[in-house]
């Protein structure tokens, strides 16, 4: 008996499914900038951005949310409205990674299956 080959996904017919456009899977990146105290009493603190990237389960789609960290008492958070396929995904990052070389570029913080976001004042935490 033969064995059968096992089938490629149909990616045209799951880009029409309402799962398609489920994120599953999230990689969070980090970024780091200059250290910096501000009062001379303080240790140093190193600022950062965080890169959150999402994507679906034949991973067709992403989508990107920039946390940024930059300020020591602020938080700011921007959702990219645009879907991106692979290619452009794999670019996006590149050119991340390379506009944060001289502060040793963009590395890999985790990745999960699902995203927990808590808010507290003044502190403020992602769980992944």
């Amino acid at each position: 008996m033969e064995e059968e080959e096992p089938q490629a996904p149909d990616l045209a017919a799951e880009e029409g499914s309402p799962d398609a456009k489920v994120l599953r899977k999230f990689t969070l990146y980090e970024t780091k900038s200059v250290s910096c105290a501000l009062p001379p009493h303080l240790p140093l603190i190193q600022l950062q951005r965080y890169y959150l990237v999402g994507t679906n389960r034949t991973r067709s789609r992403f989508r990107i949310m920039k946390i940024d960290r930059t300020l020591p008492n602020d938080l700011f958070m921007t959702e990219d409205p645009k879907v991106y396929n692979a290619q452009e995904m794999a670019l996006m990052k590149e050119m991340i990674d390379q506009g944060n070389k001289a502060a040793g570029g963009m590395k890999i913080v985790c990745s999960a299956c699902g995203v927990l976001g808590m808010l507290r004042p003044h502190r403020y935490g992602v769980s992944i």
